[in-house]
């Protein structure tokens, strides 16, 4: 039987997600409403192997690496990017399906960044900036590494046309702009543990599995 809203007992979503039903239609249609009300603002075209790594305060910070992939890529929309504010984002591959998703409270270009390049050995500056992602580069380059190939397009919905969709959505969608707010978890947070719960069947998103957040239809990850 389909389950409608939040899952309130974890043993309940553990046996869901171990008996996992298929997305059912009102979610697959509240799902390609936010891909469709979403703008693009970047297109990777491309990714070449190349070691890099970044320079960062902490010697064990996962941010720096070693990287290896740099990606190639074309802004469609720099004033999207720029824009500030709650956000959620997707990256959907060349067939449309999305990938990843993930969330801002505040900066869409502080997730989506152009960093800095380091030569891994040295440690010296290599006088390029590459794309990265402050959290998710990992999945993203594993998603370079698979069978999955660019070109990945990235959009950027902010919560003022977010949420007029969550309020609307005949899914469990509509719970996540119920959903109590903190300074961490707000909207976009909730509509992407919701977006990560959902089952896409034939593949699985690049996110990281976060496990006992929020408990939208059993398991749930993280961008």
């Amino acid at each position: 039987m389909p389950i409608h809203g939040y899952v309130k007992n974890r043993a309940f979503a553990q046996k869901r997600s171990q008996s996992s039903t298929y997305m059912l239609n009102s979610e697959r249609s509240d799902l390609q409403s936010l891909l469709a009300a979403a703008t693009p603002f970047l297109r990777i075209t491309d990714a070449k192997p190349e070691a890099w790594c970044r320079i960062m305060s902490k010697p064990k910070d996962g941010r720096i690496g070693p990287w290896k992939y740099t990606a190639e890529y074309v802004t469609l929309d720099q004033q999207t990017w720029n824009r500030p504010g709650e956000v959620i984002y997707f990256v959907v591959d060349s067939q449309n399906r999305l990938r990843l998703v993930g969330q801002s409270m505040s900066k869409l270009n502080v997730r989506w960044k152009k960093a800095p390049m380091y030569d891994v050995k040295s440690r010296q500056p290599m006088g390029r900036k590459a794309l990265f992602h402050t959290s998710s580069w990992p999945a993203i380059e594993a998603g370079f590494m698979s069978e999955d190939r660019p070109p990945f397009t990235v959009s950027a919905l902010f919560r003022d046309r977010l949420e007029p969709l969550c309020r609307i959505s005949l899914s469990a969608l509509s719970k996540t702009a119920l959903q109590p707010e903190t300074h961490r978890e707000r909207l976009s947070f909730h509509v992407e543990t919701w977006v990560c719960s959902l089952d896409f069947e034939t593949y699985r998103l690049w996110n990281k599995q976060k496990a006992g957040r929020a408990g939208l239809r059993g398991a749930s990850s993280v961008a």
